[in-house]
């Protein structure tokens, strides 16, 4: 999966479905889903309203051999 996240100002209709003060910007996740033979699956497009979101993205990794 690949996640790609812009801070950007909202439209109209994002700031009014949010219920967004004037100058808080949103977070704009697209994440698009890759199967093993690279073809893209899936994609999806979220908007968060800025000043009410936290992403966190837990990374496990393997530990080296010596």
């Amino acid at each position: 999966m690949v996640d790609e996240v812009r801070a950007r100002p909202p439209s109209p209709d994002e700031a009014e479905l949010l219920d967004i003060e004037p100058g808080v910007s949103v977070l704009a996740l697209r994440k698009t889903s890759i199967d093993i033979t690279d073809r893209i699956v899936e994609v999806a497009d979220v908007v968060f309203p800025g000043d009410r979101t936290e992403l966190v993205y837990p990374a496990e990794l393997k530990r080296w051999k010596p």
